[in-house]
């Protein structure tokens, strides 16, 4: 898994910064080919490369490779995550599963946030995926402005929530 950039990009230098993504990403591509591996691109937040479902498919496709994609649930701030999984569909390989705010990445457990997990899970499902459900949490939303320590999270609150996850999907 590769993130396609670093931050800030100014607007002036995103073509150019596009370009040796693009190049970085096939030369990387080929060489992990040789490991009989696959390299998966990361979508990202705020001005990074790949903050769209097109930027994404637009460094995928002109890589040409056999590049995938990591599908951040948590970093999508300029479209709505089950957009995301549409539009990318099968070349989704893996996921980063969290939640979040809508203003910033807060990878919270899933179901704290804003993300319609219904909504998300249909449209991977509508898309053939079958990778794992990877967590990538770091806390539970705090309950509120004031609490400034972390609720970490325990494996039993994982467990819970895909259960909460499920049963919401079969209501």
């Amino acid at each position: 898994m590769i993130h396609p950039s670093s931050e800030p990009i100014a607007d002036e230098d995103r073509e150019k910064r596009m370009e040796n993504c693009i190049a970085s990403m096939e030369i990387l591509t080929d060489e992990v080919k040789k490991y009989n591996a696959q390299l998966v691109v990361e979508d990202l937040p705020r001005s990074c490369l790949g903050n769209t479902s097109a930027e994404i498919l637009r460094i995928v496709k002109a890589t040409g490779n056999g590049l995938g994609v990591c599908f951040d649930t948590n970093h999508l701030l300029k479209e709505k995550p089950e957009e995301f999984a549409e539009n990318v569909g099968g070349l989704i390989k893996t996921l980063h599963v969290s939640d979040y705010d809508g203003i910033d990445e807060k990878h919270w457990l899933p179901g704290t946030g804003i993300i319609n997990w219904n909504n998300v899970i249909a449209a991977l499902a509508e898309s053939g995926y079958k990778g794992p459900f990877m967590y990538e949490t770091s806390q539970k939303k705090p309950s509120s402005e004031s609490q400034k320590e972390r609720i970490r999270l325990t494996p039993k609150d994982l467990s819970e929530n895909i259960k909460e996850l499920k049963a919401d999907l079969f209501r």
